[in-house]
């Protein structure tokens, strides 16, 4: 599996880059909006069509309650969260939570592949000669121990503490981070923090293409 030879030999920073690519595999989009119009017809003045109009009504107003109600529930306060963590289909993701736990908010992953230096792989991508995009989450073993490496991700929908997505600009990430910690002259904006480093991937459009979590015991253990 090609991530896995990419996670062997280079750094944090590269490592994004050749997971999922520094931007150039990753489409310019920004986040899709989407709708649904109620169309009602209010030229039939037949009492029997008003009555299945109303009724219409009455039930579509029902659905959207049960759909705001869902939406709700599921639903992740960015306030409530701290850097290490995004949101994803409603839950929190952590990279400073234990494996079970990272896995548990993630679900279940279309692979699941082993590397050198007892690095497990667990896919939750996309990838095929078209595309190539998803969730990656990484562990190690230390001492007996499995725990969270990195994660990286490179689709929209998953989004940050500070509420960054992919496609979001470079001034975005600024303007909500700040400046990063340093200008290494590659297309990556690094913050570090008590415990992990999270870095935004910029493309040749100044949009984030790919976003990464890392943790520091990790890149610390020389694994």
């Amino acid at each position: 599996m090609k991530t896995k030879n990419v996670l062997a030999i280079m750094t944090a920073s590269v490592m994004m880059c050749g997971l999922w690519g520094c931007g150039s595999g990753t489409s310019d989009t920004s986040a899709t909006e989407l709708s649904v119009e109620a169309v009602i017809d209010a030229s039939e003045s037949d009492a029997d069509n008003t009555g299945n109009a109303d009724k219409t009504d009455a039930a579509d107003s029902a659905d959207s309650e049960v759909t705001e109600g869902a939406a709700t529930e599921t639903s992740v306060d960015l306030s409530s969260m701290t850097d290490d963590a995004f949101a994803y289909n409603g839950k929190k993701v952590s990279i400073l939570d234990d494996v079970a736990t990272i896995l548990a908010a993630l679900g279940e992953p279309e692979q699941k592949n082993s590397g050198a230096g007892d690095m497990n792989y667990y896919d939750y991508g996309t990838h095929t000669d078209t595309v190539d995009e998803g969730i990656l989450f990484v562990t190690y073993t230390d001492n007996g121990k499995e725990s969270a490496a990195q994660i990286d991700f490179n689709i929209q929908g998953p989004e940050t503490a500070k509420g960054i997505s992919v496609g979001d600009s470079k001034d975005d990430v600024i303007a909500s981070y700040g400046e990063p910690k340093e200008d290494s002259g590659k297309p990556i904006l690094t913050y570090e923090y008590d415990g992990f480093e999270l870095g935004f991937v910029i493309n040749e459009n100044d949009k984030v293409s790919n976003v990464n979590y890392i943790s520091k015991a990790y890149k610390e253990s020389g694994k």
